[in-house]
């Protein structure tokens, strides 16, 4: 499964990995790749304002995570 792309012109966003794997890709706002990791559960990352992202869940494990 895959969230499509998503930004925050506002603010920043803090990504928490609660259960399972995952990874995340961010671009810069003229859609250079500046991050492409992955994830596991306790994984904590901050995506700057203005800066889209994407989370995948990994094909073996759930992925949860939370936003704010």
């Amino acid at each position: 499964a895959m969230v499509a792309p998503n930004w925050f012109h506002g603010s920043h966003q803090i990504l928490y990995v609660v259960h399972g794997r995952g990874r995340i890709e961010v671009v810069d706002p003229s859609g250079e790749r500046v991050l492409d990791e992955e994830l596991e559960q306790c994984s904590l990352v901050v995506v700057p304002a203005f800066y889209p992202s994407t989370k995948i869940a990994s094909s073996e494990e759930s992925f949860h995570y939370i936003t704010f």
